[in-house]
């Protein structure tokens, strides 16, 4: 079944490689084309993204910014993929797991606004499918680039934040991808980017999970 999807994303998204800083040959979005040669996969990859906050160190990394350019780029499309909110667990943003909550509701709000200018153009509607961020694994609570970025703090929301999705999902209305409950994490170089297996496990995931959406009749592509 022809099926247009436009994933919106990080750094995992991009590919980033921690061994390399380079890009990723095989990143879960290329695999998920690959395995569904009759979809079309529109990706949108940035380092560091953000879903509300600010970095205040870098250029403008807020999702909640980017977020309409994108839809209006990628549209029409028959799905909306969003796979961000690592970022926002990092130390030097002093979240707790309300600011974090806060954070992503407000994504969440405009992301459905800008979803729905983007798709009105077209005279059409499309789901949004949000996607948990990978947890740090246990084994690496005391790695360097783990601790020193996300702390014990960070690392807590991540593995809370799936819970926090769903309760939003139930107001806003759009889906959730739950990774971490089939053994999605980050790779073992930094915690936090997945390695080439992270990446086919969160594609095989993701087209299933999109392929259930089909056959409940959730996606209706055009």
């Amino acid at each position: 079944m022809s099926l247009k999807i436009a994933v919106f994303g990080d750094s995992n998204t991009w590919g980033f490689d921690p061994r390399t800083g380079l890009r990723q040959k095989a990143r879960f979005v290329d695999l998920l084309q690959k395995d569904h040669p009759d979809w079309q996969i529109i990706d949108d990859g940035l380092n560091g993204r953000l879903l509300d906050s600010q970095d205040p160190y870098f250029y403008d990394l807020s999702g909640s910014r980017q977020i309409e350019r994108f839809t209006k780029q990628a549209a029409p499309y028959d799905l909306l993929v969003i796979a961000l909110g690592a970022n926002d667990a990092r130390r030097m943003f002093h979240r707790s797991l309300s600011s974090w909550t806060q954070s992503f509701e407000r994504f969440a709000v405009g992301c459905k606004k800008a979803n729905q200018q983007a798709c009105r153009r077209f005279g059409r509607t499309a789901p949004i499918l949000f996607v948990e961020p990978p947890a740090i694994p246990d084994g690496l609570r005391n790695n360097y680039e783990a601790i020193g970025s996300y702390g014990e703090d960070g690392i807590a929301i991540l593995k809370t934040c799936g819970k926090i999705m769903q309760k939003v999902a139930k107001q806003e209305g759009f889906y959730v991808l739950e990774v971490q409950n089939a053994g999605l994490t980050g790779g073992m170089v930094d915690g936090i980017h997945l390695d080439q297996n992270g990446h086919a496990l969160m594609a095989r995931l993701l087209g299933q999970k999109i392929e259930q959406l089909l056959q409940a009749a959730l996606i209706q592509p055009q």
